[in-house]
């Protein structure tokens, strides 16, 4: 998503939370070969839904998956497991 390519994720634990079904990418069900075989046809035959949804990763990445965000986000997990630690 990050370089503006279209990405097909699967339905499970914090994918759908990044990817939205046709707004920045592709999602299918885990497990499910001949959905993820249509979803690669889908983009492999349509260059005009390969940019729009590469384009919309691209924006996501920019505004929401910056390096000082990440590492702030991974310092406050930290802090928030060591304070949940000496709570204990």
């Amino acid at each position: 998503m990050a370089v503006g390519l279209p990405v097909i994720g699967t339905d499970v634990d914090g994918v759908p939370e990044v990817i939205t079904h046709g707004v920045n990418g592709l999602l299918v069900p885990s497990h499910d070969i001949e959905r993820l075989r249509a979803a690669l046809a889908c983009l492999i035959d349509n260059p005009e839904l390969r940019a729009r949804l590469g384009g919309a990763g691209r924006i996501l990445t920019d505004f929401n998956f910056t390096v000082d965000g990440m590492a702030d986000e991974t310092v406050d997990s930290y802090r928030r497991g060591i304070s949940e630690r000496r709570s204990l």
